[in-house]
């Protein structure tokens, strides 16, 4: 007899009436998730790269990317923070105590995947080049490390000359075999 009069009542209808038009009103959870997910990911993107940007601007004018200690005045923080002048979402990102992909792991392995990248089109040069040598150079630094230079110097079909910097490598000898 309860159920029959619940049935009838205006709270069971009341409920009847939400259940059929709220799906039709909002939108479902996973939509709403993947909707989040989705911009989380292109507002990731877009810092990442400024982060790249920041570096390769660094890396290519041979400064410093770290400080001596304290973070916050490290040439890449400070970049970085420069350009958040002109945009607000630098800042937040910035606030942000985890994923911000600033630290000094990360840095690394973002300029050495550049340096691959580097690397790959130096190869690609000699590969069409019509003449090339290698050439190597050690010195001595103050500290009595034997240290190596390698330069790649190459001529193309118009018979320009140019020369790539491969590296700087420390070695533990200059014997002929060790280079």
């Amino acid at each position: 007899m309860s159920f029959k009069n619940h049935e009838v009542s205006a709270c069971h209808r009341e409920a009847v009436e939400v259940c059929v038009t709220l799906p039709a009103t909002c939108e479902h959870i996973g939509e709403q998730l993947s909707t989040q997910f989705a911009e989380e990911n292109k507002s990731n993107r877009k810092m990442l790269i400024k982060i790249l940007s920041c570096l390769q601007l660094l890396a290519r004018q041979g400064l410093a990317i770290r400080g001596d200690g304290d973070e916050c005045d490290a040439n890449f923080i400070q970049l970085f923070k420069f350009l958040g002048q002109d945009d607000v979402t630098i800042n937040e990102w910035l606030k942000k105590k985890l994923d911000k992909y600033t630290s000094h792991d990360i840095q690394n392995e973002l300029l050495k995947i550049m340096s691959h990248y580097v690397l790959r089109g130096i190869a690609e040069q000699l590969q069409n080049s019509s003449f090339l040598t290698v050439m190597i150079d050690e010195t001595t630094d103050v500290t009595n490390q034997e240290q190596v230079t390698i330069i790649f110097r190459m001529v193309d079909n118009d018979l320009s000359v140019k020369e790539e910097f491969v590296g700087l490598y420390s070695v533990d000898s200059i014997t002929s075999i060790t280079l």
